[in-house]
């Protein structure tokens, strides 16, 4: 199966389409206080610090058949609501989270990566985004390919499973990352906001039966993950990602909330973002959510051109 296309929860296949996570070589801006995405070289040099954490999402087998020397295996159903409860993918609250990341061996000390195994890129971004969400922004990164880049790059690999000492961890919540439906509600159609879409173009314009009420967000400009990544699932230059936010018409001083189903295609976009130098949020109710509260409005570009 490929998780690119079909990764995830199965409440929607399309939601969990992946995007990888910006490359190495993305510009520093005034937006970003830190480089966010890693290359495997920048891994590499680092691989023996006692305070790198990695962490790689994916299928257990994938990880089990080898894996970046030293990481651990994250289940990622751990960073969601359980099935049933809430929304698809709802962030849980907080003292969950910490145990859940403490359970890893990660405390005040570590510098955290994470990458995938095998094509799970956008639900790695989604344990980014809840590492950022909980404080850990200044020492939490993305690696640039994940386990096929170095693979590829041809460094060691291991199957050893390293002993996990419980971490202490201590939360630092932010309220820069993660916006709620009140919030994108207001800001609606309001300047120096830029709303995006991270949905396939065939739910964004309503083409397709994607389980949600057609359309999107009014206002919303449509940019999928498709469009930013390579076949080797690599992202696009930075030139060409600076090109698709500008013909997004996405404004360099703009805030940008990204959302798509369910708040995972949505994550790396986010990341994204922030690497660009942009102010970002997720809105982590995504469509799911808006779509369901029917006094709000929806754009259906599929009915429009029927009139």
């Amino acid at each position: 199966m490929n998780r690119l296309i079909t990764q995830g929860l199965l409440v929607l296949s399309a939601c969990a389409v992946g995007l990888l996570a910006a490359s190495s070589a993305v510009a520093q801006t005034k937006g970003t206080s830190k480089q966010i995405i890693v290359s495997t070289e920048w891994v590499a040099e680092r691989i023996h610090d006692p305070n790198l954490v990695l962490l790689e999402i994916g299928e257990k087998s994938d990880y089990d058949r080898g894996h970046i020397p030293g990481a651990r295996f994250f289940e990622f159903e751990k960073v969601s609501t359980p099935e049933g409860s809430g929304l698809d993918l709802e962030l849980p609250p907080v003292d969950q989270l910490v145990k859940v990341f403490e359970d890893a061996g990660i405390t005040d000390q570590s510098k955290v990566v994470v990458y995938y195994g095998k094509e799970w890129v956008t639900a790695t971004a989604r344990v980014y985004l809840t590492l950022d969400y909980l404080g850990l922004r200044d020492r939490t990164y993305f690696l640039d390919g994940g386990m096929p880049a170095w693979r590829k790059a041809g460094y060691q690999v291991s199957t050893d499973v390293p002993n996990l000492s419980k971490g202490t961890l201590t939360p630092h919540p932010r309220s820069d990352v993660v916006t709620n439906i009140d919030y994108v509600s207001k800001e609606l159609h309001h300047p120096g906001v830029a709303i995006v879409d991270v949905r396939q173009s065939d739910c964004y314009n309503a083409k397709s039966d994607c389980h949600f009420r057609p359309g999107h967000i009014p206002g919303a400009v449509n940019i999928p993950v498709e469009a930013v990544v390579n076949d080797d699932l690599k992202l696009k230059s930075t030139a060409q990602l600076r090109q698709i936010f500008a013909d997004g018409g996405i404004h360099h001083g703009e805030q940008v909330i990204t959302y798509c189903h369910i708040g995972q295609r949505a994550s790396l976009l986010y990341i994204i973002a922030r690497e660009l130098g942009y102010d970002a949020r997720m809105y982590d109710g995504s469509y799911e959510e808006w779509s369901s509260r029917t006094d709000l409005p929806v754009e259906n570009p599929a009915a429009q051109a029927k009139k």
